[in-house]
């Protein structure tokens, strides 16, 4: 074992996880300064509501981070709910009532806060009486969905038998005529579409009475009991933050946007939402692209009568698109992941690779920095002493080729000397046609080519070794890799 394994004790993490970044201390991506300006702006006392903030940033980018310190940095005395919407996603309750039922029991969860607000007399029976208005908001909604159940409503089954018999015809194999003529039998024509309609036509009014129930009870419980002035905060609200709604299927994400506008349009709602616009976009086009063409009879197509980007204007009126890494981020964050490793040494020459090479954005360089803390962490290991410190630089490219450019690593390891031939274009100033192209699509992968650190130094043995070293956290089986 070298001694690159005997590490400080501090909070920075030797492997990065996927989790969000809880506060401020723990921010090294330099996000601090959007927080503090969002943070701000929910925190106005002259912020009119309801008002919905969208965080906006492709996957990784650290919308869930933003969001998580902004919440962690309210005032404790605001209510607040953190709805991790792709959890409820595969669930069977739908996204939407679970997002209302989580807000339930969020300010069932503040209930003794919201009592010394309301500094009632008799403290006990405040709490049973608040408590019975809570439990019949939840009940209102699973109510609502009772009825949305076809089985669950009444039938007088006497009656229903031809429609039982109708039904099982419908769902018959193709040709299947004995069934047909049971129903000829037995059916009682208009009646029985009669007795069905009925059936539907009361369900309906039912749930849309429960739902209409639950939005007049919460507007209310709200008013008398979330938003009464404190001496520290004159202006209490209710914040809900919904996170990874692009991670949903896009029926679920749109319901669940459509949740907020039907239901939570009351006074002192602040929501926060996180969200790739473009995925979300894409699932409102889908939506309502299907059902613009079933209504006019035609092939869904891209055009679609509902616009994607007015629709989500609609919902959102103060969108916030995360700014991607900028260079000087992405190479003190290295640099600082190489302080805690104490390879103070190395963090130049791998930050340049770095910077270069990966994407800006926050997931792709802690992948990066995980594989490559692996493979240098083995190839110390085999060799029983530190490498070189030339290798690291290789290495980080062939790493940083692994993480961003799959289609030219997999061309790496059928054929090594691909890197010397592909490293050769990037630093002629007349590279082949295919080099050429491929430069042109991704202009950072030649500049982390040019960086330091020079594949044709290598002998050919030598590449193929840090080349096999690498397939330690490849994704495609070792089999018939190069050596």
């Amino acid at each position: 074992m070298s001694d690159s394994g005997a590490l400080p004790q501090s909070n920075f993490p030797r492997r990065y996880g996927d989790n969000p970044i809880e506060n401020a201390e723990a921010d090294r991506l330099g996000r601090v300064s959007s927080v503090s300006v969002l943070w701000q702006l929910l925190e106005d006392q002259g912020l009119e509501t309801p008002i919905a903030v969208g965080i906006f940033g492709e996957w990784g980018s650290g919308k869930s981070s933003v969001m998580k310190m902004i919440y962690n940095g309210l005032q404790s005395d605001h209510i607040k709910l953190w709805f991790e919407a792709w959890q409820y996603s595969h669930q069977n309750e739908a996204l939407w009532r679970a997002l209302l039922l989580s807000l339930v029991n969020s300010i069932r969860d503040h209930t003794d806060q919201i009592l010394d607000r309301k500094g009632a007399l008799d403290r006990e029976k405040a709490k049973v009486t608040f408590l019975e208005e809570l439990d019949e908001l939840s009940v209102s909604l699973y109510r609502s969905r009772e009825y949305e159940k076809p089985g669950d409503v009444s039938i007088n089954w006497r009656a229903a038998v031809p429609l039982v018999l109708r039904t099982a015809a419908d769902f018959a194999p193709v040709g299947s005529e004995t069934l047909k003529k049971i129903v000829d039998v037995f059916g009682e024509g208009d009646k029985t579409t009669e007795l069905i309609e009925q059936e539907r036509v009361k369900s309906y009014r039912e749930r849309i009475q429960s739902l209409e129930q639950f939005q007049t009870n919460l507007q209310r419980l709200v008013k008398e009991y979330v938003l009464i002035p404190t001496q520290a905060n004159r202006n209490p609200r209710l914040f809900v933050f919904i996170d990874d709604l692009d991670r949903c299927l896009p029926e679920a994400a749109v319901s669940a946007l459509e949740a907020l506008k039907l239901f939570l349009q009351i006074e002192g709602c602040v929501f926060v939402l996180g969200m790739d616009r473009d995925v979300v976009q894409q699932g409102i086009r889908i939506r309502y692209g299907d059902i613009e063409a079933k209504a006019f009879g035609k092939p869904v197509t891209d055009s679609v009568y509902v616009n994607p980007t007015k629709y989500l204007d609609k919902i959102i009126q103060i969108p916030f698109t995360l700014p991607p890494l900028g260079r000087k981020q992405i190479e003190a964050f290295v640099k600082d992941w190489y302080d805690f490793h104490q390879r103070q040494e190395f963090a130049g020459q791998a930050a340049e690779v770095i910077v270069a090479g990966v994407a800006a954005n926050p997931r792709s360089v802690k992948r990066t920095l995980n594989v490559l803390s692996l493979v240098w962490d083995l190839r110390n290991a085999q060799r029983g002493q530190d490498a070189d410190p030339k290798d690291l630089a290789l290495l980080t490219k062939i790493v940083v080729l692994q993480t961003s450019y799959e289609e030219q690593y997999r061309s790496c390891v059928e054929r090594p000397s691909f890197l010397k031939t592909l490293e050769a274009d990037a630093l002629s100033s007349e590279p082949s046609d295919q080099s050429r192209n491929l430069f042109q699509r991704y202009p950072p992968l030649r500049e982390m080519l040019r960086s330091s650190g020079r594949f044709t130094e290598l002998q050919d043995q030598q590449l193929n070794d840090i080349i096999f070293l690498t397939r330690v956290s490849d994704t495609v089986p070792l089999e018939g890799t190069a050596r």
